[in-house]
């Protein structure tokens, strides 16, 4: 690690890395970890569903993830730097509401990584049962 960086408990020196309530090294502070989920969500290629352990946790204990679908450039409809517009419910305040294929790509990395206040948060990935997995992109 770098100097000035480290520091024996992890949390800290992470802290000291990334912006706060950030788990990554952000590409653009205008696209947090929910402007990613939200892509996969409205989409229509996963489900998340975010449990908490009590009521007075803001962020989850756990999640869990269905992937319906994923899928290949070529099955993008358009070119891969057209922007879509979020459609509705998803009309987040906080980010951009266009997206392209590439963050789309990016979002199967950054929508899952979510902390809460202990960092322990953990994940259970399982597949739609009638997922087609004959083309996924490699």
């Amino acid at each position: 690690m770098e100097e000035g960086f480290y520091h024996e408990n992890p949390s800290i020196a992470a802290s000291k890395i990334f912006p706060p309530n950030w788990y990554y090294k952000p590409w653009n502070l205008a696209k947090p970890q929910s402007y990613y989920a939200t892509i996969l969500e409205i989409t229509n290629f996963v489900k998340f569903k975010h449990f908490k352990l009590h009521s007075d946790h803001t962020k989850p204990t756990y999640s869990t993830c269905i992937i319906h679908k994923v899928i290949h450039p070529k099955d993008w409809g358009l070119t891969s730097t057209s922007h879509l517009p979020y459609t509705l419910p998803y009309k987040p305040q906080d980010f951009n509401t266009l997206y392209t294929y590439w963050d789309y790509q990016q979002a199967w990395f950054n929508a899952f990584l979510l902390q809460n206040q202990n960092h322990s948060h953990s994940w259970l990935f399982y597949f739609y049962s009638v997922m087609n997995t004959t083309n996924l992109p490699l």
